[in-house]
């Protein structure tokens, strides 16, 4: 029983306000009145707007209630008395730091503890002071301090280290100078709640070890913090560094209050985690070595983050006008679920891999898209946005998006994309209306081409690119680039026409105006404006076709199995800065081999015929394929081709083993026959070029899980390696013989 809601007293009597809110009794007590005075108490259940705003020496005050008390009339200065009926519930758990507190002057005021009844579980505490102003009051928190004299050693838990003697507890404030003997947490679960670290003065955390924070960090000038590899270490408050900080490998600093934080000095950090319920706000650039974790919010103001690990979000990101700054040497990634938003972000990963940087969300920049080094690997899924007012710093051949890029609005843009290693931009322009644009650049010639629209002649086998309009009704100019006319196979730039496949064909764009460089860079831009989206690449039209030439004009490409070889036969028409060729083959269409190269002839206009032969083709279905490389060592693809190379299998695999291997030439040579059926069987030996050496028909009397085959030491082989093979009427086998 009691009153929810406000109660007045009148008199100069002790008296004990029973008041509560919903299901919570929680009675505010004022006594040694001087005079006659009116009062009104009220309780909230709670914590008042103002938690944070805390005079010197006073560590926090409750968040989760407070009482109004007010004097309406009078003199009177009473001391007050705050009671708790559940201790768990008001979070009491050290009596000795505990105080009563009032809001005064825009902070909370310790008005100090004259005395307390209960135990933690319920009891009441008064203030040693006598209000003297009122409004919002609760209980408070003063925490002794400790200061550290090592007169024992280093040990941070042994009590007799710290003056006075006790042992440090989220409930303690530390202070640590400059003396001979420095801190070291060498346990799990050290706690503090204010740590200052003085000049000259250090505090290390041992490998794998860790500190809780409970209040702020001051490492003041001249101070150090050194975090071991594989520690840890919590802040609930703020972060102040004006001393040395040192985060080992592995190491991971925390800011998870619940309260608003602070980080006002860079680190440099290892591991940073934001996993609290208030806001952390970056108030200074900062130096993250590792990975960034965001759990909880982070505000980064218009700070700016070097970052050499990965960025990932589950929680809320403020960009405000702030920089993030991928900068390692090694793959970073970018994630979060629903899409993250930065304001300026950077790439400058010197990593020798591509790709450098890789997205694992949607990603939009609104200001500034810098790229100095490191190319950034989108896909559809995983999309990089610009935003309307975004625009693009630098761009290069070693930075640039590989997969699909947006840009929102209808300004003029140079998309900075590429694959492969390959640099090729595409630009839009010269736009009305609205819309939004997706540019994606191919390191390969498209699907067809050779299906020609009017007056086409042809189109680059290269490379081409890909422009969508998802929303909006601006139809822009496109502008084609090249970094390099020779890989592009560009001789004449004045000739050459913006293709645009449309409606099953390729299509002439025309060439409103070019540029070609000296350093072999140049750009072509269309006459026409785009209507529809969908491939794009360079052409050559019909009165032009002696201009940009394709690097070769491959008129045939076959393979077909042979026993147990593969031909491969190839016929160009023409060939210009032809190096090489290769011959690749895979088993899934997309990770090849190569088998065997052939010199090109340089430049030709005339028929010219080829041919190879793979003599080990790989067992069941297999694709080949055609590499042709320039002089300057760009290269370009066939079409593929398969081929299906098997024999039945019996229920026991056949197959043969040779010792010894390698074998001396004037050594015999035993060749062991596993699972062999009964009947007549092939015996080869021939070099890699095909050349046979011996062959010899066997016969087989009967079905045997082994027999044993032996060459007597006639054979005059020379030192190389050689094929031993064995065919039988429905099975087959060969492996290789070293001669020594």
């Amino acid at each position: 029983s009691y009153v929810d809601g406000p109660v007045k007293k009148i008199g100069n009597q002790d008296f004990v306000f029973p008041i509560g809110t919903g299901s919570v009794f929680a009675r505010l007590g004022i006594s040694g009145l001087s005079g006659s005075s009116t009062f009104t108490a009220e309780y909230f259940d709670k914590a008042y707007s103002n938690t944070t705003s805390l005079e010197a020496g006073l560590n926090s005050v409750s968040d989760v209630e407070y009482w109004n008390l007010n004097r309406l009339s009078g003199t009177a200065t009473p001391k007050v008395t705050h009671y708790w009926e559940d201790g768990t519930r008001s979070d009491i758990t050290d009596l000795d730091a505990l105080v009563s507190a009032n809001f005064s002057s825009s902070e909370w005021k310790n008005k100090g503890q004259l005395s307390y009844t209960g135990d933690v579980n319920k009891g009441s505490v008064t203030s040693n002071d006598a209000f003297t102003s009122f409004g919002p009051t609760t209980f408070g928190f003063a925490y002794i301090t400790l200061t550290w004299d090592g007169s024992e050693g280093t040990d941070w838990n042994d009590a007799n280290n710290w003056t006075p003697a006790n042992v440090p507890s989220k409930t303690t404030n530390l202070i640590i100078p400059d003396v001979t003997n420095d801190p070291v947490v060498s346990t799990t679960g050290c706690e503090v709640f204010d740590l200052t670290i003085q000049n000259n003065a250090k505090v290390t955390i041992n490998n794998s070890n860790d500190l809780t924070i409970y209040g702020s960090l001051d490492n003041q000038t001249g101070g150090t913090l050194e975090m071991q590899p594989n520690s840890t270490l919590s802040v609930k408050e703020d972060w102040t560094n004006a001393g040395t900080f040192t985060a080992g490998t592995g190491s991971s600093v925390n800011f998870n209050g619940t309260i608003d934080q602070s980080i006002n000095n860079d680190g440099p950090f290892n591991n940073l985690l934001i996993d609290g319920s208030g806001t952390v706000s970056l108030n200074t650039s900062i130096t993250v070595n590792g990975n960034i974790s965001i759990s909880g919010t982070l505000d980064a103001l218009a700070s700016t983050i070097n970052l050499s690990g990965d960025w990932t979000n589950t929680g809320t990101f403020n960009r405000s006008t702030s920089t993030i700054n991928f900068c390692s040497t090694s793959q970073q990634r970018i994630t979060k679920t629903t899409g993250e938003e930065f304001y300026n972000l950077t790439i400058n990963n010197t990593n020798e891999t591509i790709p450098q940087v890789v997205l694992g969300s949607n990603v939009l920049v609104y200001n500034n898209f810098t790229l100095t080094s490191g190319v950034v690997q989108t896909t559809s899924g995983n999309l990089l946005s610009l935003d309307v007012g975004a625009t693009v710093i630098d761009g290069n051949d070693s930075s640039y998006v590989a997969g699909p890029l947006r840009k929102y609005g209808i300004t003029d843009f140079d998309f900075p994309i590429g694959n492969d290693t390959v640099y090729a931009r595409l630009g839009i322009s010269s736009m009305t209306g609205s819309g939004n644009f997706i540019a994606e650049y191919f390191n390969a010639p498209y699907s067809d081409i050779t299906t020609m629209g009017t007056n086409m002649h042809h189109v680059s086998k290269i490379e081409y690119w890909d422009l969508d309009r998802p929303s909006g009704t601006a139809e822009p100019l496109v502008k084609l680039f090249w970094e390099d006319s020779s890989r592009s196979v560009i001789d004449a730039p004045d000739s050459l026409i913006v293709s645009h496949f449309e409606t099953g064909q390729w299509k002439n764009f025309g060439n409103s105006a070019f540029n070609e460089a000296a350093d072999s860079s140049g750009w072509v831009l269309s006459n026409d404006h785009f209507k529809t989206f969908s491939p794009i690449t360079f052409g050559v039209t019909t009165d032009k076709a002696e201009s940009n030439p394709l690097p070769i004009e491959l008129i045939s490409f076959n393979a077909n199995l042979d026993n147990d070889k593969v031909n491969i036969y190839w016929a160009t028409a023409s060939e210009k800065n032809n190096d090489y060729f290769t011959i690749q083959r895979s088993t899934d269409g997309y990770n090849f081999e190569d088998v065997e190269e052939t010199s090109g002839s340089g430049n030709s206009n005339s028929l010219i015929n080829y041919s190879a032969v793979d003599y080990e083709p790989l067992y069941g279905l297999s694709y080949y394929r055609l590499k042709q490389t320039n002089y300057n060592g760009k290269s370009t693809y066939s079409d593929l081709v398969s081929i299906k190379y098997e024999f039945d299998i019996i229920e026991n695999s056949f197959e043969i083993s040779l010792y010894p291997n390698p074998v001396n030439a004037e050594n015999d040579l035993n060749i062991m026959l596993h699972n062999v059926h009964s009947g007549d069987v092939v015996l080869r030996i021939s070099d890699m070029l095909g050349n046979i050496y011996l062959l010899k028909n066997i016969y087989i009397a009967e079905t045997k899980s082994k027999k044993l085959i032996t060459i007597e030491r006639n054979l005059n082989l020379k030192a190389g390696i050689y094929l031993v093979s064995i065919t039988g009427k429905d099975y087959y086998s060969r492996t290789k013989l070293i001669v020594e």
